[in-house]
């Protein structure tokens, strides 16, 4: 039987990243490893990735539970902020007029081709 020591309450900086490196260096529960195993898999990430993004996101948690102000991820919606943008090879960033020119054409391409409509 392994001995799993408690991972500590607080929620200061200092605790997260004790809580994060004490979950990254243990072994986890059959429960936890069958959660990596499957997170790796949906995300099409590596085992390691995974239990590293869940150890993030319970030292958090615990954070959260002591009272620190911490926002949560949020998925998806509008934008508010500029910022950095992670651009992979083969990608571009088009301008605003860009992308309004390819989402009409799309759009007409679309109705031309549901309403059996030739092409001008």
């Amino acid at each position: 039987m392994i001995k799993r020591m408690p991972i500590l309450k607080g929620k200061s900086q200092k605790t997260v990243s004790k809580n994060i490196s004490k979950l990254m260096t243990e072994k986890p529960s059959a429960k936890r490893s069958k959660a990596i195993k499957t997170i790796a898999k949906k995300k099409g990430i590596s085992p390691k990735k995974a239990k590293q993004k869940q150890a993030i996101a319970i030292a958090l948690s615990e954070a959260r539970k002591s009272g620190a102000k911490i926002p949560k991820y949020k998925k998806g919606g509008k934008v508010k902020k500029t910022g950095m943008a992670m651009v992979h090879k083969g990608e571009r960033v088009l301008t605003k007029k860009q992308a309004k020119k390819f989402d009409s054409k799309r759009y007409e391409m679309a109705r031309r081709k549901h309403f059996g409509m030739e092409e001008s």
